[in-house]
């Protein structure tokens, strides 16, 4: 159970239902929406910002003191927090998309495509090539305390899975 403090220092807390099974950073966000086949119930496990940041930790892609900054930010603007929310839903329906069609061999949706690559340029930006212990490798500065800064590493994690020998085991 995570508890979240906002501004009137009331706590609420959250009960993470998140499965950690994709196997890569990308699919496990895919994998927040789930369900029955499509004329059944569909669940959403990120129906809140709130929801999407208790993810990103979960995930490791902030800490506990990280998120609750966002936490806190969201809180005083909820109109952005609610703008990034439906951001990060689509992004996560482009990657879901892609990869379903992955998984049967067929081509993507050009909507999905356009999405999908539009949001990758701007995770690619600030690139920036670091000594590393196996001799090179990229790293991207993080943005503190921005409300989308969970979806960089997601939308870069799908690019260099499609982009993988591995690819052809996404099911």
């Amino acid at each position: 159970m995570i508890e979240i403090r906002h501004l009137d220092n009331d706590t609420i807390s959250i009960e993470p239902d998140f499965a950690f099974i994709g196997g890569n950073l990308c699919l496990d966000f895919a994998n927040t929406v789930g369900g029955l086949p499509p004329d059944s119930i569909t669940q959403d496990r990120l129906t809140s910002y709130s929801h999407l940041v208790v993810w990103s930790q979960h995930a490791h892609l902030m800490n506990e003191d990280e998120a609750q900054v966002l936490l806190d930010k969201a809180m005083r603007n909820r109109t952005e927090a609610a703008a990034q929310l439906e951001r990060a839903n689509a992004v996560r329906e482009a990657i879901r998309g892609i990869f379903a069609v992955v998984a049967y061999g067929t081509q993507p949706t050009e909507s999905d495509l356009e999405l999908f690559n539009w949001e990758l340029e701007r995770a690619m930006a600030g690139a920036r090539v670091t000594i590393t212990s196996e001799g090179f490798g990229l790293a991207w500065p993080k943005a503190e305390a921005a409300f989308d800064q969970m979806l960089a590493p997601i939308v870069r994690s799908a690019a260099m899975l499609l982009t993988s020998a591995e690819r052809p085991l996404v099911r």
